[in-house]
């Protein structure tokens, strides 16, 4: 048992590191059980109702960050390199991806050698993933893809950052960062439109619930919030507890 409690997201025009700094001190210091997130959808007839609403993503983004946080272990100076320089996660990348990036010097590491910690921070590396490797090493080398793919090891997101027997990538610096860095002004002009320009009041949208213009059809963001894919039309309201075990669950996937 323990306190819960939840933030709304956006409402008050703060940044997500802002979110992460009271996250971790509910964590931390007052020792809650739990910190639940929601995007901002204004509602017709309130003081917010011409407030931009918040894109579901962002939403998405803080659970994946709490996440690191509380299972991933992560100090807040590994934390902060997943902020832009406005403070806010990128709405494209998941932030144990951002968070690699931002330290390359430090890939790629040797799976056979690596300690828990160090592999925890390889992205397609999760915490059952990290485990199962050490307990197999422990007996033989690991010397394939295929094997750590049995182990539940994202290989396409791994591959960057992770050494084999016979296998090398070129130094994620090399490979994977100019990559990174040829995108960043474009990805963060396009947080900047979706944040500031494109979310309409609830009153001149046409029932998407993330306050963007159109329909929710082919959204696949669409049935977190009761819509369905194909028809943009409100399907019947889940409880509270299957869509937290929902958004858990995404957030997990993404991460390891």
């Amino acid at each position: 048992m323990g306190q819960v409690t939840q933030m709304v997201v956006g409402a008050a025009d703060e940044s997500d590191a802002e979110i992460y700094d009271r996250m971790a001190n509910l964590y931390d210091d007052l020792k809650l059980k739990r910190v639940y997130y929601q995007a901002f959808r204004p509602a017709k007839d309130t003081p917010l109702e011409e407030h931009p609403a918040t894109p579901p993503m962002r939403e998405h983004r803080l659970y994946q960050l709490d996440w690191l946080h509380r299972f991933y272990e992560m100090s807040k100076e590994e934390m902060a390199l997943a902020f832009d320089s406005g403070g806010f996660l990128d709405l494209e990348t998941d932030p144990k991806m951002a968070i690699a990036l931002e330290q390359a010097d430090r890939f790629p590491v040797d799976v056979n050698s690596a300690p828990q910690n160090e592999l925890m921070r390889v992205p397609g590396i999760g915490p059952i993933s990290a485990e199962r490797i050490m307990r197999q090493r422990a007996d033989h080398r690991i010397d394939s893809w295929r094997e750590l793919q049995t182990m539940g090891v994202v290989a396409k997101h791994a591959r960057p950052f992770l050494v084999l027997p016979g296998y090398r990538p070129t130094p994620a610096k090399q490979g994977v960062l100019p990559l990174w860095e040829a995108h960043k002004e474009e990805r963060e002009t396009k947080r900047a439109r979706m944040s500031v320009a494109t979310p309409l009041p609830m009153s001149q949208t046409h029932g998407a619930p993330c306050g963007l213009r159109g329909s929710c059809t082919g959204c696949a963001l669409a049935p977190l919030h009761g819509m369905t894919q194909s028809a943009g039309r409100p399907t019947t309201p889940r409880s509270d507890t299957a869509t937290i075990n929902q958004e858990n669950m995404a957030a997990t996937a993404v991460l390891a």
